[in-house]
């Protein structure tokens, strides 16, 4: 009531101060009111007549690029952005001493600096969401200059990650985002299928890996496509195993590129034992060893187990999962040690079955 008042007043007499004055007041309450209650569209709409009214206060056009990026209008934001930062510089007393240039890191120390990181900071999120590559990548770097604290060096830091994940492809950052999201809901068929699409999209070789590696996981986990899953976590694995870049032996997902696939051969051979399919679990096994994943141990027990009418290969086998003992529980250990000493006693290697029986006979012994 208050604000069609003062407007019906203004339009009688558009000179006059008090009642502009009180508008510009009811403008603010109204648009804080709107924004608590999310009502994004109406905040925006009465802060577009309260920049019209006002256009020295930075704090508006702030508040209205916050409004058009929750109603996900990026230009609209990004432009509010740039007013809130081009207003901030013009209306603050900017005092910096003779011979220091004119810079954003000695503006940033003249002015509200925590505002002008965020404007800048909000600027570099706007272009990342319209696709702007170059602008993006340009205002993070501001950013980044501009940075208070080590926590705001960190959110740039991460931001910067996102948009170079696929060598700053950002529909795919965004599409990644948008697939693993569908993941959290459950939505495994769907995620599935928006993994397919995205792969002959990315620009990298790194990212196709971790693309595949994720489909491959849903594939053998949800969609119960086990034998897809793990011929394409052994292109994965080909891939990492013979590049030899400094990208790809410092990948951050690189070991668990090896546990997935050494997992996913030990499940199946474990599996493949409970269907009585030996011969079968043993090749599941012998691919898990492949590959040095963290309980590569585990698969060499089981082959040394299916070696029984081997006893050279169960003994050499579990020596390979005893060298990795940390890998194996207690019960596993004693196991592989009489695997062994019984392999030993076969071939009638008795000297060197004696070791392991007086090991096997320590850990067996009462405290």
């Amino acid at each position: 009531t208050a604000r069609i008042n003062f407007e019906g007043a203004i339009i009688l007499n558009p000179f006059d101060r008090q009642a502009r004055y009180w508008l510009s007041q009811v403008y603010q309450l109204l648009a804080q009111r709107f924004a608590e209650q999310k009502s994004w569209k109406k905040a925006a709409d009465v802060l577009e007549k309260l920049v019209q009214m006002d256009g020295s206060q930075h704090k508006l056009f702030a508040s209205l690029g916050n409004c058009y990026a929750n109603l996900d209008e990026w230009s609209k934001a990004l432009e509010a952005f740039q007013i809130a930062e081009s207003v901030l510089r013009e209306s603050e007393m900017v005092d910096i001493s003779g011979g220091v240039a004119a810079n954003d890191s000695a503006v940033s120390t003249a002015i509200d600096s925590s505002k002008l990181f965020l404007y800048v900071y909000y600027q570099a999120l706007a272009n990342m969401r319209l696709f702007n590559e170059t602008a993006a990548l340009a205002e993070l770097e501001r950013a980044r200059t501009l940075a208070r604290n080590d926590a705001d060096r960190e959110l740039v830091q991460e931001s910067k990650l996102w948009a170079i994940w696929d060598n700053g492809n950002l529909p795919a950052s965004e599409m990644r985002d948008t697939l693993l999201a569908l993941i959290d809901r459950g939505e495994y068929k769907k995620a599935a299928r928006g993994f397919d699409e995205l792969l002959p999209n990315l620009r990298t070789q790194r990212t196709r890996q971790e693309i595949k590696w994720r489909l491959a996981q849903l594939e053998f986990i949800y969609l119960k496509h086990q034998e897809a899953a793990i011929e394409r976590m052994k292109q994965v694995i080909d891939f990492i195993t013979a590049d030899s870049t400094e990208i790809a032996l410092t990948d951050t997902l690189r070991q668990q590129y090896l546990d997935t696939y050494g997992t996913m051969c030990y499940n199946l051979g474990l599996k493949a034992l409970e269907e009585h399919k030996q011969l079968r679990a043993l090749t599941y096994f012998m691919q898990s060893v492949t590959v040095p994943w963290s309980y590569q141990a585990k698969a060499y027990l089981e082959i040394s187990k299916l070696s029984y009418n081997n006893p050279a290969n169960a003994v050499e086998m579990g020596k390979m999962a005893l060298a990795r003992r940390e890998q194996l529980n207690p019960v596993e250990i004693r196991e592989t040690l009489a695997i062994i000493i019984e392999g030993l006693r076969r071939q009638r290697r008795f000297t060197e079955a004696k070791v392991y029986y007086d090991e096997f006979r320590t850990i067996n012994s009462p405290l």
